[in-house]
């Protein structure tokens, strides 16, 4: 099974477009039919997740009341074979791997990825832009809005580099892209 997380903000879905792309990113790959063609309407007041189970068709559809929570204490994991590039409710591996931690931020290759709840991004003091690596994973729909707007770049990061960056970003559906003091460094 598989989800998507859709803020939706008085009663208007948010980057809608970005997510089919990915749902049609992932429907190719598995040969689903088009699946965000008939959300229901969602709350008219607020700011809610709305969160859509499917695989070959939409199975559930929830909207559930938002609440940002903003990380404080990030704890680097190294792992070589963590592998979540579709947007999966199997998210076991990441569970295993955060156990008690805040929140992590997942190294692979001795490269940064994301954390478990966001794609993470750096401040290049050197070239003053923001930077996030060319090998997330997951490629989030706020990601994929911020590098089609020029606002972020793709480059590797290595783990060996993040000493180096003062600022931190992190962006998902439901927080947009959030600035954030470097606590790996």
């Amino acid at each position: 099974m598989l989800f998507e997380t859709i803020r939706v903000e008085n009663g208007i879905f948010q980057n809608l477009e970005l997510h089919q792309w990915r749902v049609n990113w992932s429907r190719n790959r598995l040969g689903f039919p088009d699946l965000l063609l008939a959300l229901p309407t969602p709350p008219e007041k607020g700011i809610f997740r709305c969160r859509v189970i499917y695989y070959k068709k939409i199975e559930k559809v929830e909207f559930i009341p938002y609440k940002l929570r903003i990380p404080k204490e990030f704890t680097p994991v190294f792992c070589e074979e963590i592998n979540y590039d579709l947007k999966s409710l199997n998210r076991e591996d990441i569970d295993l791997l955060k156990k008690e931690k805040e929140e992590i931020v997942i190294v692979r290759k001795n490269f940064i990825t994301d954390t478990s709840i966001a794609n993470i991004y750096f401040f290049d003091d050197l070239s003053e832009k923001w930077i996030t690596p060319k090998k997330p994973l997951l490629k989030g729909t706020y990601r994929e809005k911020l590098l089609r707007s020029g606002k972020v770049f793709e480059r590797d990061i290595p783990f060996s580099e993040v000493k180096n960056f003062s600022k931190m970003g992190l962006s998902n559906a439901m927080t947009g892209f959030l600035e954030i003091d470097n606590t790996l460094s």
